[in-house]
């Protein structure tokens, strides 16, 4: 998760655009990156190879969750990216910062999914919490 991060962060900070759809994108990804964060220090919270099996069975479940999470925000993100460059399309050409932020962007989806695929593929429902 640490490298979705990382990616996540520079993708984050090139978006220095006011506009309504940079800004909800902007909450949407800072969601994904307080999630992130979450995820690392959950995963670092506890010695998996002592910790009794229900503990071990509760953390990973609450990482599935935040791995999920975590893709649903930045996913969401994107998209109002992707709006704001199409509407934007139509008036100029796309901005500056517009090649760094897909680059940004497409390394921390590619480390997410090839270290979180099975917890993004799928969230198990809890029926009673």
């Amino acid at each position: 998760m640490q490298a979705t991060y990382c990616s996540l962060k520079v993708g984050y900070d090139r978006l220095e655009i006011d506009h309504p759809l940079i800004a909800e994108s902007k909450k949407y990804l800072r969601f994904a990156l307080d999630l992130a964060q979450a995820y690392h220090v959950l995963k670092n919270s506890i010695f998996w190879k002592t910790a009794r099996p229900s503990i071990k069975r509760r953390a990973k479940q609450q990482l599935n969750i935040l791995a999920f999470d975590c893709c649903s925000n930045f996913l969401a993100g994107c998209d109002r990216i992707s709006a704001y460059v199409e509407e934007m399309s139509d008036i100029a050409p796309p901005p500056i910062w517009w090649n760094d932020v897909i680059v940004a962007f497409t390394l921390a989806y590619d480390a997410l999914i090839r270290e979180h695929e099975s917890e993004v593929a799928s969230k198990q429902l809890s029926l009673w919490e």
